[in-house]
């Protein structure tokens, strides 16, 4: 890759995640949201296998396992569109099976359900889901990408090895950006 070439790789990375470190700064935009647009922006970034989608029009599915408390700022969201594929959000009851699991091309556990993490990560080995935690310790946790608060700003560490495992294909732009684990 030439020098320029690279500039304006980095410059488009920089672009396309602006809207999200823009909003963090902003103390009217909550944390979940800016969790909720980092789940969101992982989406372009990461490529799934052709057989995690059932059609071409078949939608990019979410799950978030919480109390329930996202669900609050879900509501206030408008649907969003990927490659033409639309963005669902939904909240994963705490008795997950295999076959709920299934169907997510991402989880998302919270800080709060971090004892769910080592079940979650176990139910969904080959089933190409990325699993995205959050944990404010220095440490990666067994999930593929892990968002922590440092600094007041949200910020995430990849754990591709976990993702190649999953034949989840993480673009270099994402990991270029990623905190060092």
């Amino acid at each position: 890759m030439t020098s320029n070439s690279f500039k304006m790789l980095m410059i488009l990375v920089c672009l396309l995640f602006t809207p999200v470190y823009l909003m963090a700064s902003e103390k009217q935009i909550s944390d979940d949201k800016i969790k909720l647009l980092f789940l969101f922006k992982f989406l372009s970034f990461c490529e799934w296998p052709a057989d995690k989608f059932e059609s071409e029009e078949s939608e990019f599915k979410i799950g978030i396992v919480d109390d329930g408390t996202m669900l609050k700022t879900l509501k206030t969201q408008p649907s969003k569109k990927i490659s033409g594929r639309n963005v669902i959000y939904e909240h994963i009851n705490y008795d997950f099976t295999l076959e709920n699991l299934s169907q997510y091309h991402i989880v998302f556990i919270r800080d709060s359900d971090s004892a769910k993490l080592p079940s979650i990560i176990e139910k969904t080995k080959g089933l190409s889901v990325l699993t995205v935690s959050e944990s404010n310790k220095n440490k990666m946790p067994n999930s593929m990408i892990n968002l922590i608060k440092k600094n007041r700003k949200i910020r995430f560490m990849v754990n591709n090895s976990r993702a190649i495992k999953e034949d989840i294909k993480i673009k270099s732009q994402l990991l270029r950006l990623a905190m060092p684990n």
